[in-house]
């Protein structure tokens, strides 16, 4: 192994630029740039392992990358970077079994009064042992690591797909706020990789009296110090309502700044504890990460029009505004084969009822989820603009405004119950099934557990590692200064409190010639709790990705080891203790509105537009056509073209397909005589000046529409113009 004094006047002379960057969870290198002779060999290979030196502190072992041939006129050089092992960690995916993705991070046992009892949480120390321990012995990434963590920290299990090894450790962080992780070097050259949590990490001191600082910046950071910290869960689905699922201090309140929050999922059929007093307990409907049953309601589609128009504005509450919604006919409900069809469980024969609450795994024979496709016409007084988009069929007037009509289409996952429930175990145990509503009755109590005990501790060990007030900021030294990535740094011969701010050292910059160092410290960039939460409920439906039930591990296949952190995965029975999680849950969406008619719908109204009125079945009732105006001789005549029975200056045409024509006549001085509407149009015979002895009217004929099924071709709108014969002031050309 080649071994470089970064420090050494040798390579000082030599090396162009060189620079050391070191970033916690990130890794370090040393990148320079070597002039050489004409087409000179690079000094190092690609992927060989140097060791860096500076002033007799070993900086980093690892890698070459990146080496890079630069020409510029007569200069020639070569550009050379050395990361340190972080970087086998960022490009060496984790694969378990020959899979990307599964579920990160084993369930802790044995909390709670039961030595088999599955918790919703995980042990910190033991998921980032089955991490390191695997890029060890399966990717030979040469490393140790020392891991200086609280032993009773802990992390959610989360979702993962295509992480390396440096991204999982990342994921990791996320749940601990202020932990770093650096290289450390032993006498033998050996690698070891430290992750600390701030109280273990390393203090370092800047003396502003002594050292030369030329710029620095600090701001405090209370927001990162909450009060409070509470995990949430919607209570019901319809209502969308928030409760307090677990609080940490005990009895604080969320009402107040800077309080971290955020959502997670409960068991079904449960009731959500709230020692914090802040909330009723409500029954949950979702699934959570210790769900010892599930509760499936499902609800009967209606067979009235009146309950038809209360379902459509709760599956579209954008339409609760519209006056008088109506649905004009019983719905055409077809069961459809979706994409995930292969999902056990599904039956195109379970569509009785709206799947309204809970999930369906498909382990039971009893309970079949299908999707169907509700098709509705309904109708609307003056819709608001908001929604217009669904109604585009004219409906004609009533005694309130334009009537409009619309196609409604919805997708709706269903079910064949109204009420069950079912163990979420491998044999996916049924206890109650019943085609109405049901009532939980007894089922609830014999759910019902302290669920806020689940995730105490875990809150307790977030609060405890968020108690240091962070500083973001950054400080550019000129002196010699201890580098320390991931050290605690304070400041001396400055503000007071500064002293003991022992914020986390994230990044350090340093000119290899110079000496001069930028620190920058502060919280790392990553860092939310909600974030790292939403990655946790994807959990469900990676399992459905991965075949879960049919895995034989029951951590991800050895995504994280035992308390001594082996990192194996699971005994050869776990996959008996674990069960296929449901994965299929209410989903109502509606589809892209129906198109319009062409011009037979617009809202914009111009003269002789042809607008379609519609029945209840959908097919053309009657077609109008909006007045307008002609011109003869630069004057308007007749009034409003044409007459005709209607309303609103509306006309009733004499047909609903085919072509609709406009007659107008004169008389042979020139005088209106009158128009009509016909499905037929005629060879217009235009006036001819000082014509004598004309015994017949003049006739004009325009072809305004055509009607094409339910859709309007609109050939003329607007104003017509009546035009003189051109034969009137020399030959016409016409025979």
């Amino acid at each position: 192994m080649k071994t470089i004094d970064v420090s050494s006047a040798d390579f000082l002379d030599m090396a162009e630029s060189p620079s050391y960057n070191r970033l916690s969870f990130g890794g370090a290198s040393v990148s320079f740039r070597v002039p050489v002779s004409r087409f000179a060999s690079c000094p190092f290979e690609e992927g060989e392992i140097v060791k860096v030196v500076w002033r007799g502190k070993t900086l980093l072992i690892g890698p070459v990358i990146d080496l890079e041939h630069s020409l510029e006129g007569t200069s020639e050089s070569w550009d050379i970077r050395i990361c340190d092992y972080w970087w086998n960690l960022s490009n060496i995916q984790y694969f378990v079994n020959g899979r990307a993705n599964g579920i990160f991070a084993e369930y802790r046992r044995g909390t709670g009064g039961s030595g088999q009892e599955k918790q919703a949480t995980a042990n910190i120390r033991d998921a980032l042992s089955g991490v390191l321990d695997h890029a060890v012995s399966t990717a030979l990434v040469p490393i140790k690591y020392d891991l200086r963590i609280d032993k009773d920290a802990e992390i959610i299990p989360f979702a993962y797909s295509s992480e390396t090894y440096a991204s999982l450790l990342s994921q990791i962080q996320k749940w601990r706020p202020n932990m770093a992780a650096w290289f450390e070097y032993g006498a033998d050259d050996s690698a070891t990789l430290v992750i600390a949590d701030h109280a273990a990490l390393p203090d370092v001191v800047l003396d502003l009296s002594a050292v030369d600082v030329s710029a620095l910046s600090l701001k405090a950071r209370p927001d990162l110090v909450p009060p409070a910290v509470g995990l949430t869960c919607n209570a019901s689905v319809v209502s969308r309502i928030q409760r307090a699922l677990a609080v940490y201090p005990s009895g604080a309140s969320l009402s107040q700044p800077y309080v971290v929050t955020a959502e997670v999922d409960v068991p079904g059929g449960v009731k959500v504890s709230d020692t914090a007093g802040q909330y009723s307990p409500a029954e949950t409907d979702s699934l959570g990460y210790d769900a010892p049953r599930m509760i499936v309601r499902g609800d009967k589609f209606p067979t009235g029009t009146a309950q038809w128009a209360a379902r459509v504005k709760r599956w579209a509450p954008a339409l609760e505004d519209c006056a008088g919604l109506e649905v004009a006919a019983s719905p055409k409900i077809t069961s459809i084969t979706p994409a995930d069809a292969e999902h056990r469980g599904y039956s195109n024969a379970a569509i009785t009822h709206e799947l309204t609450s809970g999930q369906i795994n498909g382990r039971s024979a009893r309970i079949k989820w299908g999707k169907v496709r509700v098709d509705l016409r309904v109708r609307a007084t003056e819709p608001p603009d908001t929604v217009k988009q669904y109604f585009p069929e004219y409906g004609g007037k009533s005694g309130t405004g334009d009537r409009w009509i619309g196609t409604l289409t919805f997708e709706v996952t269903t079910t064949n119950v109204g009420y069950a429930s079912y163990r979420v175990d491998r044999a996916g145990t049924v206890e109650n099934v019943s085609d109405d509503g049901g009532s939980p009755g007894d089922d609830e109590t014999s759910g019902s557990y302290d669920t806020s005990a689940l995730y105490k501790n875990f809150l307790k060990s977030y609060y405890e590692a968020t108690r240091a007030l962070p500083y973001d900021g950054s400080a550019t030294v000129h002196d010699d200064f201890d580098q320390v990535c991931g050290g605690r740094l304070s400041i001396t011969g400055g503000l007071k409190e500064w002293e003991t701010m022992r914020s986390v050292i994230q990044e350090i910059s340093l000119d290899l010639k110079t000496g001069v160092s930028d620190v920058t410290v502060g919280a790392p960039e990553q860092i939310s709790l909600q974030d790292s939460i939403d990655r946790s409920r994807q959990l469900a439906e990676a399992l459905r990705r991965t075949a879960w039930a049919d895995s034989s591990t029951s951590s991800g296949g050895g995504s994280s080891g035992g308390g001594s952190g082996s990192g194996g995965g699971g005994s050869s029975g776990a996959d008996d203790e674990v069960p296929e999680l449901p994965s299929v849950g209410p989903s109502v969406k509606l589809l892209q509105a129906q198109e319009p008619p062409a011009w037979g719908t617009s809202a914009v109204e111009v003269g002789f537009q042809c607008r379609l009125s519609y029945g209840s079945d959908g097919k053309v009732s009657d077609a109008y056509i909006r007045q307008g105006k002609a011109v003869y001789a630069g004057s308007y005549i007749g009034g409003l073209l044409p007459e005709g029975d209607g309303s609103g200056g509306w006309v009733k045409s004499p047909v609903t397909s085919g072509e609709i024509w406009l007659k107008i006549q004169l008389d042979k001085d020139t005088k209106y005589l009158g128009s009509s509407l016909s499905a037929a149009g005629g060879v217009s015979d235009p006036v001819r000046l000082a014509e004598e002895d004309r015994k017949t009217p003049y006739e004009y004929y325009f072809h305004l529409a055509t009607i094409d099924g339910n859709k309007v071709v609109q050939h003329q709108a607007g104003t017509v113009y009546l035009q003189i014969h051109p034969g009137t002031f020399g030959p016409s050309g016409m025979s």
